[in-house]
């Protein structure tokens, strides 16, 4: 049987607190009370002297009872005031009366939080006070203090003049950084004092550290519970017929201030040590706010982000431990955004942390240094008495820290499991209401803890240019066009990455423009090593098949289809689905939609790092772009086997090079040809032709092709897609070819094609795209044989004359026949809903009547058929979800009845069906023009 006695404890209540310290204000609060709270927070991990304090404090708990029973009445007022609002002293009475926050105050606006950081406050003070107690004596003597250490303050001595000065006032709370609010005996009777207290209370949400209390005179619990003269001023308002729920919002702010830190000024405290004490204690809270802001004022574009972090801090209740995390791409800024949110808001928490570099120095230093680092900062202890180096915190810190609101930010962080959960654990292990901001470049690191994950995006174009001239230029930038421009240029190879701009900016400063424009030049060559170090720390890390997928996509398939590299890469042996994720959860890459989109930095950097792999190993150079170095390979016969893939703009080629038909032959082993020509004459010549193609290629890809036909020798078996537009070709080849691994082919613009091959062995294929093949005279019926097909382009074949298939096929979704306008013969289905578009052919009713039924068309175009009258025996009207039928005058006048048996008609747009009569429809909408 399990023992009972043992899983008793966790049912219980866990005890708030460890020791209560009883004492009489005025005989102990400024020595023994002090020294026992100092040797409270000391304790920890002494075993000897936990066991003497029990026996030392029962022995004193129990004399301050006795003699408490005699003083009571006597000191209640000075207990109160001296253990609860002497920021100056460690005090328990502050964690005893737990302050009890508006749900609601915890949340953040983001537009507020925005506006307020970049808005300059015009006050460093508000002083809130009743004039008749106070002015001329305690207040007075403050404003001057304050005035004499160049505080810009504001004091109204007009509030009793009545309503036309709220307006001002309720301005002049909201331009100061700071508030001062002295609670004096008759505060509360003042309906001006408790609106500004409201009004002060509503402008610090959720900065409380920002509202300052001065109990003047007047017992703070008569304030936290409305008692004694504040609870005949409240039955004086309420007998002038005040409204109830103002007079509620009223004492909901009394309760909640009178639970902030403060000052108590009795009959027995030195008024001038008290404003002493004081302005220091102002002047640095303005330091540490103006550090801030000036720390912000170079930092572009931060606001806008702290506002979206800082919903997410807040996002729920303010008693909630929230974990955050911040991920994105080197140098974008993610330990910036929290150095900047941690200086704006720590000290407003209990305890807090900023552990930078955590990846490095738990390597340099051990993960045990930065958790007693951590632990040390957060429970404010001066020594350490806490051996941890590998072992989990203990269970004793925890129990402290569970008490604790604090904030904590770890920053670049890579391992969860090492670091992550070695740190900041779980959220029992903290406080209500604490904050945990994590910093990182890899998704994964934040694993299933993190409430929510902030994509630090990069800057966008005019932020970008912004930052870059504050580095770059000593006065205005504008003055120079030609500065101006070659700034732009920069700013775009950037590409909004803060890093980049500031070390580029700095790099650049005080050069002439001579040098600016060989910079960019170089930039061309090399990346700027400081910044491609920075970048590459995410590079690191990744295994060896997640690096040939991050490379080929860097050199080769920046801001292609995912379908497309996704078949490609899976073709040559990788899981490139997981791959791809796993270089999205490292921001080493976005997905955009089908797209993949690489900063160019990254790119940059993926193709630094071949650069420098076939320099230590020329004949390992696998992957080739430049197209000096391509132009030298292919003229001189050189290539190799390593040689794996080739992308050529050959627009960027100088001169007109002339090539022999086996300039491919030393590249046996190559992948990815990509030939690129631009919208100019390729130069790139192959005067006798092409005679060889390696054998092993799975994409072909080059746009102008100048051969009638791919040579008689290569074998297709290896290819995987086929991209050849505007190309010279008249066939493919002769004969039938293995093309199992065939997914799309693209002859776009291929004026000089007439007829296709067999592709009965293509299984796979997807995408044929034709169109503009304006010689195309017949697609081989192996192609409408292809369950595989989806989708079917031959627009503006204008030479096609049949289309005809008796397969039924099974994945066909598009067929597009617009502008065919040579074709007679028409039979084509599919068991899938279909977009279909025979806009500009020739079909008639005879050729709709002779054709099977397209039951499941989807979206249908009928643009100029002049001579059609009628769809019922093509189309099922009951399945049709679109209708384009422009320029169909003599059909519109027969749609009518047809149209009242349409179930699923989304929309109906008609231009110039000139004998349309009438429409009834069921269904949506419908345009007539």
């Amino acid at each position: 049987m399990a023992s009972t006695s043992s899983s008793t404890p966790s049912l219980q209540p866990r005890n708030k607190y460890d020791v209560f310290i009883s004492f009489i204000g005025e005989d102990t609060s400024n020595c023994l009370n002090d020294q026992l709270s100092a040797h409270t927070s000391s304790i920890f991990g002494l075993r000897l002297l936990v066991v003497l304090g029990i026996c030392v404090g029962a022995a004193i708990v129990l004399v301050l009872f006795l003699i408490s029973l005699w003083f009571t009445k006597r000191n209640n007022n000075s207990s109160n005031h001296n253990s609860s609002h002497n920021p100056s002293i460690p005090n328990f009475s502050k964690e005893i009366q737990q302050i009890k926050l508006d749900p609601s105050r915890g949340m953040a606006s983001s537009s507020s939080s925005a506006t307020s950081s970049q808005s300059p406050k015009k006050y460093d003070v508000f002083i809130s006070f009743r004039g008749e107690d106070t002015r001329l004596n305690f207040t007075s003597h403050l404003h001057e203090a304050l005035r004499s250490k160049q505080i810009d303050t504001y004091i109204d001595y007009r509030l009793e003049k009545g309503d036309e000065v709220w307006p001002s006032l309720e301005k002049a709370i909201e331009d100061s950084i700071l508030f001062l609010v002295i609670f004096s005996e008759s505060y509360a009777s003042s309906t001006w004092c408790l609106k500004e207290l409201a009004k002060i209370l509503d402008c610090s949400k959720n900065e409380d550290h920002l509202v300052m209390p001065v109990f003047y005179g007047v017992d703070p619990s008569h304030i936290r519970k409305q008692s004694g003269s504040y609870q005949k001023a409240f039955e004086q308002h309420e007998h002038k017929g005040l409204d109830k729920q103002q007079l509620q919002h009223w004492r909901e702010a009394l309760t909640h201030a009178a639970n902030l830190s403060g000052w108590h000024c009795g009959v027995d405290r030195n008024e001038a040590e008290l404003i002493k004490e004081i302005i220091k204690y102002v002047v640095q809270k303005l330091d540490d706010k103006y550090q801030s802001e000036d720390y912000l004022k170079d930092l572009i574009g931060i606001h806008r982000k702290m506002a979206d972090v800082e919903s997410l801090l807040y996002k729920d209740s303010n008693d909630d431990v929230r974990f955050i995390g911040i991920w994105g791409m080197g140098g974008v800024g993610k330990t910036t955004l929290a150095k900047a949110l941690f200086d704006r808001f720590h000290s407003a928490y209990e305890g807090s942390c900023f552990l930078s570099s955590v990846m490095e120095n738990s390597k340099k230093y051990g993960i045990g240094a930065l958790k007693q680092k951590l632990i040390l900062e957060l429970l404010g202890d001066k020594e350490s008495h806490i051996v941890m180096v590998d072992d989990p915190i203990p269970a004793y810190a925890i129990r402290r820290l569970s008490r604790k609101k604090v904030f904590i930010v770890l920053d670049n962080v890579d391992d969860h499991h090492e670091q992550l959960e070695k740190l900041v654990g779980r959220h029992h292990w903290f406080g209500p209401g604490t904050k945990i901001l994590v910093t990182a470049r890899d998704k994964q690191v934040f694993g299933k803890e993190a409430d929510d994950i902030y994509k630090l995006e990069a800057l966008n174009s005019n932020e970008a240019f912004q930052l870059f001239s504050l580095n770059a230029f000593k006065k205005d930038y504008g003055s120079d066009p030609k500065m101006s421009e070659l700034a732009k240029e920069v700013t775009r190879y950037a590409s909004g990455n803060p890093l980049a701009l500031k070390v580029l900016g700095s790099f650049l400063y005080d050069k002439s423009e001579e040098a600016w424009k060989s910079q960019l030049k170089k930039f061309q060559k090399l990346t700027f090593p400081k910044i491609n170090d920075i970048i590459k720390l995410s590079f690191e890390g990744l295994d060896i098949e997640e690096e040939n997928i991050f490379l080929d996509i860097a050199c080769f398939f920046n801001g292609c289809f995912v379908r497309d590299i996704v078949t490609l890469l899976d073709a040559c042996g990788y899981s490139t689905k997981i791959g791809l994720d796993r270089l999205k959860d490292k921001a080493l890459l976005d997905i955009c939609g089908e797209t993949i989109s690489m900063h160019h930095l990254i790119k940059e950097m993926g193709r630094q790092i071949v650069r420098e792999q076939s320099l230590k190993d020329p004949q390992k150079c696998g992957r080739l772009w430049d197209s000096n170095k391509i132009f030298e390979i292919l003229k001189e016969n050189k290539g190799g086997d390593a040689i794996e893939g080739i992308i050529l703009e050959a627009s960027e080629l100088l001169e007109e090079i002339c090539l022999s038909p086996l300039a491919l032959r030393p590249m046996p082993n190559l992948k990815f040809l990509i030939f690129h020509k631009g919208f100019k004459e390729s130069k790139l010549k192959f005067p006798c032709g092409i005679e060889f193609l390696p054998n092993k290629l799975k994409l072909l890809c080059w746009k102008g092709y100048p051969s009638k036909s791919l040579p008689a020798t290569f074998k297709s078996e290896n290819l995987v897609q086929i991209k050849m537009t505007y190309s010279k070709l008249t066939k493919l080849w002769d004969g039938d070819q293995n093309l199992v691994n065939l997914r799309a082919i693209d002859l776009y613009g291929s004026k000089d094609l007439i007829e296709l091959p067999n592709f009965s062995k293509a299984i796979h294929l997807e995408r044929v795209e034709l169109s503009f093949c304006s010689k195309l005279r017949f697609i081989h019926p192996s192609i409408l044989s292809l369950h595989s097909l989806d989708r079917l382009r031959l627009k503006h074949c204008k030479a096609l004359t049949s289309l005809t298939s008796n397969t039924r096929l099974k994945s066909l979704s598009e067929l597009d026949l617009d502008g065919c306008s040579r074709l007679k013969k028409f039979s084509v289905t599919s068991e899938k809903y279909l977009v279909l578009n025979l806009s500009g052919t020739p079909i008639n009713d005879e050729l709709f009547s002779s054709s099977k039924n397209l039951n499941k068309i989807d979206l249908f175009h009928l643009c100029k058929f002049e001579s059609v009258t009628s769809l019922k025996p093509l189309v099922d009207l009951r399945n049709l979800t679109f209708r384009n039928a422009h320029h169909c005058n003599m059909l519109a006048s027969k749609l009518c009845s047809p149209f009242n048996e349409t179930r699923s008609l989304a929309v109906v747009s008609m231009i110039n069906g000139n004998e349309l009569l009438e429409l009834r429809l069921r269904t949506s909408a419908y345009y007539l023009y």
